[in-house]
């Protein structure tokens, strides 16, 4: 059926995707439940693809498939917060490290002999380092945070929109707009994405 049928295949796809996108791998509770709504969303935009016919039909069709691509990036960035958040080493690090650095400072201001006050003011450095970037990932973390939620929205907002289309031929310009913003909305997800790997690849290369 799926090989003679283009909308078996698709309910096919649609299940398949579900299967590799397992919200339970998500830990977060919150980036979970919007990742749940994201999936409804999706669901809800696969029914009104049905409701067109014609052009107007395969045109939604891949605008439904930048949609997965749209949700794989978001549970892409689900699975990045996971891994910063509840990362014992970081929290260790965060509070242990202020106090170090204060040790430092002090060692440094009473040492007599130059060699050692060279070590600890290299030493000082690299704790100051660690430090700004155990906050760059903590700030990491927040900003995607708040691209997950505010994606989500989006999502939403798109939805909407293709919920307003009509069969007209005037609204397959609209359903190219759409395009254009799912797209844009994915590239802004990737650059998060990539920034978090920065972060993480700094952290790893102090470590």
């Amino acid at each position: 059926s799926a090989l003679s049928d283009p909308e078996a295949t698709r309910e096919a796809e649609a299940r398949e995707f579900e299967r590799i996108y397992d919200l339970f791998r998500i830990k977060s509770r919150v980036s979970r439940q919007r990742m749940k709504s994201a999936m409804e969303y999706r669901n809800n935009m696969l029914q009104l693809v049905k409701q067109h016919k014609g052009a107007m039909r395969m045109s939604l069709n891949q605008t439904d498939d930048d949609i997965d691509d749209w949700i794989a990036h978001m549970y892409d960035l689900a699975l990045h917060i996971d891994g910063f958040e509840g990362n014992d080493l970081v929290d260790r690090d965060r509070r242990q490290v202020p106090s170090q650095i204060e040790s430092t400072r002090r060692r440094i201001d009473i040492e007599k002999d130059p060699q050692v006050r060279a070590d600890l003011e290299n030493k000082l450095r690299q704790l100051e380092q660690q430090l700004t970037n155990l906050e760059a990932t903590v700030n990491s973390v927040k900003r995607a945070e708040i691209q997950l939620e505010s994606t989500l929205s989006s999502l939403g907002t798109i939805y909407a929109q293709m919920s307003l289309l009509g069969t007209k031929e005037v609204d397959s310009a609209r359903a190219q707009r759409l395009r254009l913003e799912i797209q844009d909305e994915v590239s802004g997800l990737q650059d998060t994405i990539d920034a978090m790997d920065e972060v993480q690849s700094q952290r790893l290369y102090l470590r």
